[in-house]
């Protein structure tokens, strides 16, 4: 599971917790944070913020935990595209919908590649 650690925390001003420096290197609140932005992207419908997703990949490529860097990235993409398809489905489809759709997964391309390499050398 990719979040055993973040079971039972209480719901908390999530901006406030991401953006505070010294909460950026707790990967269990960036985990919790992420674990928020899924509950409101799949109860609202809207994309997820990539940031707190970005940071606990940053934070996991530090302890050199590339299976789980990659499961967040794949975690992250599975969110969009369950995102797109319901509202494709529900709206119909738009171009400024897929150009969101496709810049947010691509933005995580990169370290995914990486992640992939470093976990094959491993």
């Amino acid at each position: 599971m990719m979040f055993p650690q973040v079971r039972g925390v209480e719901k908390q001003d999530w901006k406030a917790v991401k953006n505070s420096p010294e909460n950026k290197n707790n990967l269990d609140l960036m985990l919790a944070c992420c674990k928020a932005e899924i509950e409101t992207s799949q109860s609202k419908r809207v994309f997820p913020t990539p940031d707190c997703f970005k940071r606990v990949a940053s934070l996991l490529r530090k302890q050199k935990d590339y299976a789980r860097e990659l499961g967040i990235v794949e975690l992250y993409w599975q969110l969009c595209d369950s995102v797109f398809e319901e509202v494709k489905r529900r709206d119909g489809f738009r171009a400024q919908l897929m150009a969101q759709h496709s810049a947010l997964k691509a933005g995580f391309k990169k370290r995914y590649d990486k992640a992939q390499l470093l976990l094959d050398s491993k």
